[in-house]
């Protein structure tokens, strides 16, 4: 049973970190600084664990609806929760 539970995580994680790569890319792209952050970045990843997504420098309401259109496009069917941490404004 641990050994499944191991290897599910294992899976979960790099499909973590694989639409995690793809948002940062295209938030690169648009010349957005992100940064994941949390379990995925510090090797304490679970089976319940989401992927956190630090918002650097300022972010008004259209950018943070346009970094959320991304987060939701490069998360599309990965069953991976994403949280956006932003600096207060």
């Amino acid at each position: 049973m641990d050994r499944r539970v191991a290897n599910r995580t294992a899976d979960r994680l790099r499909t973590a970190r694989l639409h995690a790569t793809r948002l940062l890319g295209a938030a690169r792209r648009e010349r957005f600084d992100l940064a994941v952050i949390g379990s995925p970045a510090t090797g304490r990843f679970s089976l319940r664990s989401d992927v956190d997504i630090l918002v650097r420098g300022e972010a008004d309401g259209k950018t943070r609806v346009r970094i959320e259109q991304l987060v939701a496009a490069a998360t599309r069917g990965s069953g991976i929760r994403c949280d956006l941490i932003s600096p207060p404004t």
